[in-house]
């Protein structure tokens, strides 16, 4: 069984804010209006609210996806360019 090399900072969370942070400031109409879509359509129909959430929330995260690759054409593209370029 291999080992697992644990490697201290390797995830910098400022960084990991940052970036969050500029992709909203890019976009912020378009996430407070898919956000505020999201919550009206889940909290307005009862009890089957709990058959959409996964359905609604998924779209909601691939609208983020989409927007934070926006030069790749799929999301697993994205990820693939990402390990590439930390592999370095």
């Amino acid at each position: 069984m291999a080992e697992i090399q644990f490697v201290r900072g390797a995830i910098d969370a400022s960084d990991c804010v940052a970036n969050a942070f500029e992709l909203i400031k890019r976009r912020f109409g378009l996430y407070l209006g898919a956000g505020l879509v999201t919550i009206l359509v889940i909290s307005c129909v009862p009890f089957v609210n709990f058959f959409l959430l996964g359905p609604i929330m998924g779209g909601f995260s691939y609208i983020v996806l989409k927007k934070t690759c926006e030069t790749s054409r799929s999301i697993s593209g994205c990820y693939l360019k990402d390990s590439k370029n930390s592999s370095r």
